[in-house]
């Protein structure tokens, strides 16, 4: 008896011979030697039947009270107590049986070793992703255990139950392990075939979930820390998301959309409570708490617009890298979240915003960007910068709770994991936090060029004052008209309306979400103070930028501009000095040098915007 399979074959001819029998201790059934000779042959064969390299079984006697009959043998892996506890088989999707030996641990955590197609899988669990399964044979995740052979995985639901699931009861496992297949069928239904019961004499005991194996090195995890992820990649899997979800009917739901979403926050929050102080800081624990509060208090309408506007739909709940493989015929989308409907039901870019959230983990916020911009494409989903960061955020969060879960476990390699996750989480909400920001300057410093680079940067609108100029004469944005200063459509009553007007539009973009970048000279504090109270109000966070630049400099400018037929601006070099010279002082703002390359000024502006975000988190 060479192997596990030859081992389940005799197994009851020596229960009919006499030479093994089963008893009852701690309410659990062993396979116990009662003849003292056949222990050694025993144990040989279950030495044999595990995989070369992990660590064989060893014999104990147990002097418990209650235990085994005086002489009998258990069998030991390590310091864990695992017993067999009979034979039983696996019908699996195509209707044929497997042999397997099923074994249970005295600490009430289910384990398998089985064979298929001639292979034997070993019980040792792996504390690896699922991208690193290749030299691995099994997989153990926070309320799964996988068993991998050459070409499938068996997935087997853990006996637990924590905040968020209770799988401790038998029908609940094999109802769970079915609906989990009828999920991820919506996906990839290429990849998951069907169920494989485990019958234990007579009766169901559990239900595995059957799925073809795909090459561990395809996964976006190890394409991306290979080197070798594109945008190609990231594209079809935008595209497959996009067609996922708008292959989905859009839901309804009853009430406030943002009473939905504090209570998953303080769900969370909740479960996060024990690890605060020893895991994760109190201070930045409260600090989240804080900011998606107030997220929350200023975009109650948004999200109740975005139920209304078709974009809940019951979708995938767990998009991770690790579960993603870039096949040569396409992406594979695996392991949807399958027990509970309602952590599935979600706006569709909160949906996506787990990838992102996981792509900017892996390999920086560029791959989460670009993944989110594809998707608009292919979904034609338009939605507010701060709703993504919102959204990530909120998954960083959901990750910090899983390891932190996992911390409880004494799995201790994932407290940097948990503190790295809510770090994730929030910047992200820093990030989430309406921002209004003024680029100013005088004619000619690059302010127009600056803010049309953030606003693409950024992902949020621009509104320039010389458009809005134009709109309120009815002038063509492109028809230029050449004006002495003071005159024209640049009259002081135009100028205030055109202030009046761009400050208007922008409290329309901020309530419903946006960041706001306003394009203007900001030539008057009047004007300035009409913004910070428009930030105030919208609870927006206000950013000023002053692009400075030597006035010869931005007249050589204003000269080739005006040879320009696309250019909006109408300014001449003689206004360069009339500006100057009745520009107040701006104390508040941040000075960018559009002197340099444009690249450098975007630079700077790009850091100041990211010193502002982190000055006033640590203010708070």
């Amino acid at each position: 008896m060479r192997d596990a399979a030859q081992l389940s074959e005799k197994l009851p001819t020596l229960v009919e011979s006499g030479l093994i029998g089963t008893e009852k201790w701690t309410n659990d059934r062993h396979i116990v030697a009662k003849n003292p000779h056949s222990r050694s042959a025993i144990r040989d064969h279950v030495y044999r039947a595990r995989v070369a390299g992990v660590c064989p079984w060893s014999q104990r006697r147990t002097k418990r009270s209650g235990g085994p009959e005086r002489g009998s043998t258990n069998f030991d892996l390590g310091n864990r107590s695992r017993v067999f506890r009979g034979m039983c088989t696996i019908g699996d999707c195509h209707g044929s049986t497997v042999p397997l030996l099923y074994v249970k641990e005295q600490s009430q955590r289910s384990l398998l070793r089985f064979a298929f197609a001639g292979q034997s899988l070993s019980m040792e669990p792996s504390r690896r992703s699922p991208s690193d399964a290749k030299s691995s044979t099994t997989l153990e995740t926070h309320i799964s255990t996988l068993f991998f052979t050459e070409d499938r995985v068996f997935k087997l639901l853990k006996r637990i139950a924590n905040g968020f699931l209770d799988h401790t009861d038998s029908a609940v496992r094999c109802a769970a392990a079915s609906r989990e297949v009828e999920l991820n069928a919506r996906i990839a239904p290429d990849i998951y075939l069907g169920t494989a019961d485990v019958v234990e004499h007579g009766e169901i005991a559990d239900r595995m979930i059957v799925m073809h194996r795909l090459p561990a090195d395809r996964s976006v995890t190890r394409l991306l820390s290979a080197g070798e992820l594109t945008s190609d990649h990231i594209r079809a899997i935008a595209r497959k998301i996009a067609t996922f979800h708008a292959s989905l009917p859009q839901e309804s739901f009853d009430g406030r959309a943002a009473d939905a979403h504090r209570d998953r926050w303080t769900n969370n929050t909740t479960e996060l409570a024990p690890f605060v102080g020893r895991v994760i800081s109190e201070a930045d624990t409260n600090r989240v708490t804080e900011l998606f509060t107030t997220w929350l208090d200023s975009h109650s309408e948004l999200l109740d617009q975005r139920i209304a506007d078709g974009h809940l739909r019951d979708g995938h709940g767990d998009l991770l890298a690790d579960d993603i493989f870039c096949m040569d015929d396409g992406p594979r989308i695996l392991d949807c979240l399958a027990f509970r409907d309602d952590l599935r039901l979600v706006d569709v870019l909160d949906d996506v915003a787990f990838l992102a959230m996981d792509l900017h983990r892996l390999g920086g916020p560029a791959w989460a960007q670009m993944l989110l911009r594809f998707y608009g494409e292919y979904s034609g989903e338009h939605h507010p910068g701060s709703l993504a960061h919102y959204y990530v955020a909120y998954r960083a969060h959901v990750r910090c709770k899983i390891a932190c879960l996992r911390v409880d476990s004494l799995e201790h390699e994932f407290v940097a994991v948990a503190q790295m996750y809510h770090r994730l989480c929030l910047d992200h909400l820093e990030r989430a936090r309406l921002r209004l920001i003024l680029v100013g300057g005088g004619p000619g410093s690059g302010k127009t060029t600056l803010a049309t680079s953030l606003s693409n940067q950024l992902g949020c609108p621009v509104l320039s004052s010389d458009g809005i100029r134009k709109d309120l004469a009815r002038v063509e944005r492109t028809v230029h008209e050449l004006a002495q200063p003071d005159a024209g459509i640049y009259t002081a009553e135009r100028t205030e309306q055109t202030y009046t007007e761009m400050l208007r539009q922008a409290e329309l973009l901020l309530r419903s979400g946006e960041t706001v970048i306003l394009d203007a000279s900001w030539t008057n504090e009047s004007h300035r103070v009409l913004a910070r109270a428009l930030a105030n109000v919208q609870k927006a966070q206000l950013t000023s930028l002053d692009c400075c630049i030597p006035d010869a400099v931005a007249k050589e400018r204003i000269i080739r501009r005006m040879a320009d037929p696309t250019s909006t601006s109408d300014a001449t070099p003689e206004i360069v000095d009339h500006l100057s010279a009745r520009r107040a002082p701006w104390s508040d703002a941040i000075s960018i040098d559009t002197n340099q390359s444009f690249q450098g000024s975007e630079a700077d502006a790009l850091a100041a915007l990211d010193m502002a975000v982190s000055r006033d988190a640590s203010r708070t």
